[in-house]
């Protein structure tokens, strides 16, 4: 392998590539990022921790001779970023090690044997492909990923989200058995599918796709997740298992009030001030034209702040997890949120129409 280009165009994509390449993993050349030269000057990089890979086309290339290369990701990725963007760069492979030169650097590194790399698996034939934007996709996921499981001892499909298309709407949700987040959207009718994604393939999702605005084709096959758009891949692991019945966690509800999205943030971080560092519940009052935000500690003292609300129903208080409001607020662009519940041992429900979202966010309730 012998190739010449832009430096700058090979560190984005190294950059991208290092997002799923594993640091310590049992497999050794799973650390690398596998490189190959086109005859027609195409460049492709793919990196892998064997469940969830990303695979990107790295710009065009003056390539002398066509090849493949699999050499240490963080390295080469460090080595290539230190050096003058606009320069070009040379990588020369002998099947044993490559050698980079680029303004006045020249270095060697060990490489792999491209044998050992795994395998890209491929969309079975037979699956049927789904059309979505990337910004609706994008947004799907990141108003629902705070709410993926992170806890060590989590297992199964709470540690990943569920992604579902019927007819045109497409759906993400995802819960940790203490919230639920749900955002949905309409997008072109086509095949229909529920399928489980892990949680690093969302965020290789939001990396392969961030500064990408085109569409992206989606295919689910009977193991892996396929999406496709612009110049990269992102290929992932299902979950298996079957998803909670999140609808049933959605409860029907007597309370409902809109308020501006942002004065309730405001209200809640300054509760969060004065509330117990023990103690994450703060008390939440409804009112007749208000929502009032409560914190108290023995060591601090108290906080109450008052949010003009339209109710005119009787006074209700519930217990929330300050954390767990703030996560649903914060990952909305919405000016308004709708406040549901029934009563103070009943979920929590937050509604925001949101850039062409809906999104739904539950939380359970917490003794005072």
């Amino acid at each position: 392998m012998d190739l010449t280009m832009r430096t700058a165009d090979l560190a984005n994509e190294l950059a991208l590539i290092e997002r799923v390449v594993p640091r310590r993993p049992t497999i050794p050349s799973l650390t690398c990022a596998h490189l190959t030269a086109h005859e027609d000057g195409k460049v492709t990089l793919v990196g892998t921790d064997a469940r969830v890979g990303i695979v990107s086309r790295a710009g065009r290339a003056d390539v002398a001779v066509a090849g493949s290369s699999l050499v240490p990701a963080a390295k080469l990725s460090d080595l290539v970023r230190s050096l003058p963007g606009d320069a070009p760069i040379r990588l020369r492979s002998d099947g044993v090690s490559v050698r980079l030169t680029a303004s006045g650097y020249v270095g060697v590194l060990q490489t792999f044997d491209v044998q050992d790399f795994p395998a890209v698996p491929e969309p079975e034939v037979e699956t049927l492909p789904r059309i979505i934007p990337s910004t609706t996709l994008l947004g799907l996921v990141r108003r629902t990923r705070y709410a993926i499981s992170g806890h060590e001892d989590a297992r199964g499909v709470i540690t990943g989200a569920l992604l579902e298309c019927d007819g045109t709407t497409a759906r993400v949700v995802a819960t940790d058995g203490h919230r639920l987040s749900v955002a949905e959207a309409v997008v072109e009718e086509g095949a229909a599918y529920s399928s489980i994604l892990s949680q690093l393939t969302i965020e290789a999702l939001v990396a392969a796709f961030d500064e990408y605005d085109g569409p992206v084709e989606v295919c689910i096959g009977a193991r892996h997740v396929f999406a496709s758009g612009g110049e990269r891949t992102v290929f992932g692991q299902l979950i298996e298992g079957t998803f909670p019945a999140w609808r049933k966690i959605v409860p029907t509800y007597e309370v409902d009030i809109a308020m501006p999205r942002q004065a309730l943030i405001d209200a809640l971080r300054r509760a969060r001030l004065i509330a117990d560092a023990s103690r994450v519940a703060l008390r939440f009052g409804v009112e007749v034209d208000s929502l009032r935000v409560s914190a108290v500690s023995a060591s601090v003292g108290s906080g109450d702040e008052t949010i003009a609300a339209a109710y005119d129903g009787l006074p209700v208080e519930i217990g929330l997890n300050a954390g767990y409001v703030l996560d649903y607020l914060e990952a909305m662009s919405g000016d308004t949120v709708r406040v549901q519940f029934k009563t103070k041992d009943s979920p929590f429900v937050m509604r925001s129409a949101d850039g062409g979202s809906v999104c739904t966010g539950v939380v359970m309730p917490v003794r005072l």
